[in-house]
């Protein structure tokens, strides 16, 4: 227990200092769209995006096998 309590604590002063570190604003251009967000905010979303779409893939992988 006090071993998860210490991996815990150590991630999120992990995920403390890459807010802290990355609060940058950077500009997105896609096409004819233009969007500002911080850095880290931007991190966040493309590793959701990605774990998403890994996880829609495996759920049709999965599915085509049955």
């Amino acid at each position: 227990m006090r071993t998860k309590l210490l991996i815990g604590a150590g991630l999120l002063l992990l995920l403390i200092v890459l807010i802290v570190q990355n609060t940058q604003v950077v500009s997105i251009k896609f096409l004819f769209w233009e969007l500002s967000l911080s850095r880290v905010l931007m991190v966040f979303l493309v590793f959701v995006s990605g774990a998403v779409v890994g996880w829609v893939a495996n759920s049709v992988h999965h599915a085509s096998r049955k």
